[in-house]
């Protein structure tokens, strides 16, 4: 038995030892022996005090590389390796159905290890099909400002990444994208300067921004599709940029940490991620492009109010027995023919042509609900648990439900305001 165990240890060892040799170690320092060297379970150390033009080494490719005559079907199926698309104004590199590659600058200073593509609407490194990819002290970005296309980093249909250290800047389009991307964690990284977004996540599952910077980009974070799940931010700083708009005026954006103290819980904005076909349902038969988040105090809760056009809905998130957010629906409103939301004291209030209602939240439950239907001297005033279950009561009850304090705030003002808007 003693024989038997030593044999399948020392067997398993060698297969242990025959797995680790086949990673190969490569040292780079120019943009040709850097695209030579870009192949499955293969470590890349960059050591170069100068820029890392790689749109020269791409120029140098077969024409069989290029990416564009193959169907979107047939990509599983290419030879590992680098390929390329043409742009506008040259070519932009794609690094398809790669396997434990990692790119590491030998300077923990990512000034030294810069990899830069000289078209605007070239991405600097794009990941299609690939697998366990770490980038590491690496600066990455574009010679000349670009718009609609070309990304600094770019991942689609990647699993279980790393990006650490790194400096993402522009004129990229959009700083890092990623799309049917799962289990990428982005630490340690500042992206800024990008002429579009700061970061899109499409349909992505698992991603952390640990200690991450972004900032001084043409928008913010960008999250499309209705299946991302499990994006979460720690200690990042996130400032958003101001918009100068002819209908909304100036407006600035979210400053902050994404886990930010007064801001949008992190569970919450996730929830609100994967929303859009609930939003969707009480708006106007689109995708809802955008929603407002407003906290009306601990001893109340909050409301998530998504917008279509001219459409608005106001929904309560609530925690349910597994511990994931639902949302419950309570009224939509189209401004557009006169229709009203306004929130504060713990009240939803809302003015349609059949009447007005107030959803009074409490503990981030609904409390009661309120309405004053009819006109002129022919009013009735109801109030129920829910709107199914309103019952008449007295004027003198119902109005507590509508007079407040202090001035109820409007939605559409808020767009106007410094409100969180952390979905869409």
């Amino acid at each position: 038995m003693k024989k038997l165990l030593l044999t399948t240890l020392l067997l398993l060892a060698v297969t242990m030892s025959g797995i680790a040799q086949k990673m190969k170690n490569v040292t780079v320092s120019t943009p040709d022996d850097f695209v030579k060297a870009i192949a499955p379970n293969t470590n890349i150390t960059i050591k170069t005090n100068g820029i890392l033009a790689i749109t020269d080494a791409i120029d140098k490719l077969d024409e069989s590389r290029n990416f564009s005559q193959f169907d979107e079907n047939d990509y599983a199926k290419l030879t590992p390796g680098v390929y390329f698309t043409e742009e506008a104004d040259g070519r932009s590199i794609k690094i398809v159905n790669i396997n434990n590659l990692s790119i590491v600058g030998a300077n923990p200073n990512r000034e030294d290890n810069h990899i830069q593509a000289n078209p605007s609407y070239a991405d600097v490194l794009m990941f299609i099909n690939c697998n366990n990819i770490t980038v590491k002290n690496i600066k990455a970005g574009h010679v000349e400002k670009g718009y609609c296309v070309g990304d600094v980093i770019s991942l689609s249909h990647c699993k279980n990444s790393n990006i650490d250290n790194c400096d993402l800047y522009g004129c990229g389009v959009n700083g890092l994208s990623m799309y049917e991307t799962s289990g990428l964690k982005i630490s340690n990284t500042e992206i800024h300067d990008c002429s579009e977004n700061m970061v899109i996540i499409s349909d992505c599952q698992n991603i952390s921004f640990i200690k991450c910077s972004m900032h001084n980009c043409g928008a913010g974070i960008a999250t499309w599709g209705d299946k991302n799940a499990n994006i979460t931010y720690e200690e990042c700083q996130i400032i958003e940029p101001v918009y100068d708009d002819e209908y909304y005026g100036d407006y600035e954006g979210d400053e902050g940490d994404y886990g930010y103290e007064g801001g949008c819980p992190n569970e919450l904005m996730e929830a609100m991620n994967a929303a859009g076909s609930i939003f969707e349902k009480k708006l106007n038969n689109s995708l809802a492009n955008g929603a407002l988040y407003e906290e009306f105090g601990e001893e109340c809760g909050y409301i998530v109010i998504p917008e279509d056009g001219d459409w608005y809905a106001a929904y309560l998130p609530q925690i349910n027995d597994d511990g994931q957010y639902e949302f419950l629906f309570l009224d939509n409103v189209n401004v557009k023919n006169g229709e009203k939301m306004f929130f504060g004291s713990c009240h939803v209030v809302v003015q349609k042509k059949e009447g007005r209602f107030s959803y009074e939240i409490r503990d981030n439950a609904l409390e009661s609900v309120t309405s004053i239907t009819g006109s002129g001297n022919n009013l009735t005033y109801s109030h129920g648990k829910d709107k199914n279950s309103l019952k008449k009561c007295t004027k003198q009850e119902a109005m507590k439900h509508f007079e407040f304090d202090y001035e109820l705030i409007d939605v559409e003002s808020a767009k106007e305001t410094d409100e969180v808007y952390p979905w869409g």
